[in-house]
Order: C-alpha cells, then structure tokens, then sequence
C-alpha cells in the first residue's frame, strides 16, 4: 500500500520533509493533520481522487492554522480548495 501522505507530494508538490516537519501522520489509509488542543483532521483520499475529511472530536471548533514550533521562524501549510 502507498504511503497514503503521497497524495499531497505527487498532487500538491509537498515534501515528505515538509508534511514531517508540521506532524503529519498516517494511521493505517488515513492521513492525520494535528491541530494545536489536541485535534486531528483525518483525511481518506480514494483512488479516484474523492476525499473525506472529519475531526477526531465532534462540537469543538477548529482553528484556522496548525503552526509547529520553528525556533522563532513561522511558516503556514495552508491545505484547502
């Protein structure tokens, strides 16, 4: 099975280093975006490039960006259509 990360290397130019570096996971065919409070957007991307995206706590209100420590720097992995 594919690493399912490679969707946003091949369909959106993001690097492995880069989807490492802000946390971003796979648990077993989803992808795992962690968000500051402890929240997770899972994302399952099918074959033919249908998506399901949902949180891992229901009635709590998402924030806009996940920023990961920099050492001073501050950078955004900005995910959307």
């Amino acid at each position: 099975m594919d690493d399912p990360r490679s969707f946003f290397t091949r369909e959106r130019g993001i690097t492995v280093e880069t989807l490492d570096a802000f946390g971003i996971t796979n648990e077993d065919d989803l992808i795992a975006i962690p968000y500051e409070g402890g929240l997770v957007k899972l994302r399952k991307q099918s074959p033919d490039g249908h998506r399901k995206i949902w949180w891992n706590k229901k009635g709590v209100r998402p924030p806009l960006f996940y920023c990961p420590p920099t050492g001073g720097k501050s950078i955004f992995l900005v995910e959307g259509e």
